[in-house]
């Protein structure tokens, strides 16, 4: 499910996380030795404004950031690539390529394989004029579901209960006016849970991309 929050409910979210649940907010993905750096005041980080899609903006802002990572402590510890395990399939091996091909400091990259992080992908504008927004999304560690350690599933799934308490939702579809296809039969993958300064924005004209990019 994907989620649209505006930046004061997002500040909510973010008090949930850190002040309620205990979560730490990483300052970095990198955390030389195995140390990571941590943001004591996540709120403060949630900018007034939210980014730009990467397909209007194609330099990723250092401001707003564009996604907050929220180190989970107590179901274990920081592990970073250098002591990962060897990649176990065909997209694991190309994001350490491009993990080798990013930085000198690779080494010292958290790994979300193997880290417990819930991370939060802000929404985004899809247009410069901010007529039109991307949804946001709760995520992860960087497996399937499936393989999540019991701990951190049951964290996730509470989290995302929190996110749909006051939210309504809606079809992306119906509030798109350029949509380079028609309206699909199963709606599953497109739902988003809009919380309500989010979907005042929406009732007023503002327009939903239904995808993440």
């Amino acid at each position: 499910m994907r989620y649209l929050l505006f930046p004061q409910e997002e500040r909510q979210l973010l008090s949930h996380l850190h002040d309620e649940l205990g979560l730490k907010l990483l300052a970095s993905k990198l955390a030389p030795g195995g140390v990571a750096r941590i943001d004591p005041e996540p709120l403060q980080q949630v900018t007034d404004d939210l980014p730009y899609s990467t397909v209007v903006e194609r330099k990723p802002p250092a401001v707003p950031p564009h996604e907050f990572v929220f180190w989970c402590s107590d179901l274990g510890p920081i592990q970073i690539l250098a002591n990962a395990e060897p990649p176990g399939d065909a997209a694991e091996k190309v994001s350490l390529q491009l993990a080798q091909e990013a930085t000198d400091q690779w080494r010292d990259i958290i790994d979300f394989r193997t880290t417990p992080v819930i991370i939060w992908s802000r929404p985004n504008w899809h247009r410069k004029d901010r007529s039109c927004i991307v949804s946001g999304r709760l995520r992860s560690m960087t497996v399937k579901v499936k393989d999540y350690p019991p701990e951190m599933r049951r964290l996730y799934s509470r989290i995302d209960r929190w996110l749909r308490k006051p939210a309504v939702k809606v079809n992306p579809f119906r509030h798109c006016r350029n949509s380079p296809i028609p309206e699909p039969r199963n709606l599953n993958p497109f739902w988003i849970c809009a919380w309500p300064e989010a979907k005042a924005w929406i009732d007023q004209g503002g327009e939903t991309w239904p995808w993440d990019g």
